[in-house]
């Protein structure tokens, strides 16, 4: 007799309270040494049945087109406990402490990763064929955590502006950079075409072009369908934003 197991993995980056746990970390910005260089984590566990997590890190950083890319890193934060049990309707504190490098040029940008130890959620049903299914639901959370040095501040600007056909339609790639020491996050971002003044066209802004985050020293291409009413060719660009930190 065969036993059929189905994993099911879901990785979450939003609000964990849809499931049977919730993580608090709002607190997620570090400093290299001194008291701020220690947070705390909390788990509650509103099941009914117990939870067993794993916690640990994973350095942070983006391509220029936005691709999340994580590198584990083991000598950078100590967390603890880094393995735990929750028991129905309890709640655990986890304490995390950056012990990397103390002297940084820049900010650092890492994520928290809770993993839920794989939990039986159907009981084994034999089929007609011979075979049993079994369901294990397998849940991540993603934290955002930074490490801040003193002083540390954003600067982002556009590097380029270029006009690109790709196949066969015209779009717009707009080059951002963030040459600051911080990273900042373009919520609700904009960005206004100007076209030159001999093509009596008027400036153009392109709403809508997501929330995304510059990391301290990378770039990030935007790219967008170019407007109808401005000619195909050389143009200037504006950028704009809601400036929130998170």
């Amino acid at each position: 007799m065969r036993v059929l197991f189905v994993l099911v993995s879901i990785l979450l980056s939003f609000s964990a309270q849809t499931f049977s746990f919730q993580v608090d970390f709002s607190d997620n910005e570090f400093s290299p040494k001194g008291r701020n260089s220690r947070k705390t984590l909390v788990l509650i566990n509103n099941s009914r049945k117990v939870e067993a997590v794993e916690i640990y890190a994973f350095k942070r950083a983006y391509d220029e087109t936005g691709q999340e890319i994580n590198e584990e890193v083991n000598n950078s934060f100590l967390i603890y406990p880094s393995q735990l049990i929750l028991q129905p309707g309890s709640e655990s504190v986890v304490t995390v402490v950056w012990v990397g490098e103390t002297r940084l040029e820049k900010e650092e940008a890492f994520r928290i990763v809770l993993s839920q130890v794989p939990i039986d959620v159907s009981t084994p049903t034999e089929k007609e064929d011979g075979y049993y299914g079994k369901i294990t639901v397998l849940t991540q959370f993603f934290k955002s955590a930074y490490v801040v040095p003193k002083g540390a501040a954003p600067k982002v600007g556009i590097v380029s502006v270029r006009p690109r056909e790709i196949e066969g339609t015209y779009r717009c790639e707009v080059m951002l950079e963030n040459s600051g020491t911080k990273h900042q996050v373009l919520i609700n971002l904009a960005v206004t075409l100007i076209p030159g003044l001999d093509t009596g066209s008027q400036p153009v802004t392109i709403d809508d072009l997501g929330s995304p985050n510059l990391l301290a020293g990378e770039r990030r291409k935007i790219v967008f369908d170019w407007p109808e009413s401005i000619p195909f060719g050389p143009v200037r660009a504006e950028f704009h934003f809601k400036d929130i930190q998170s």
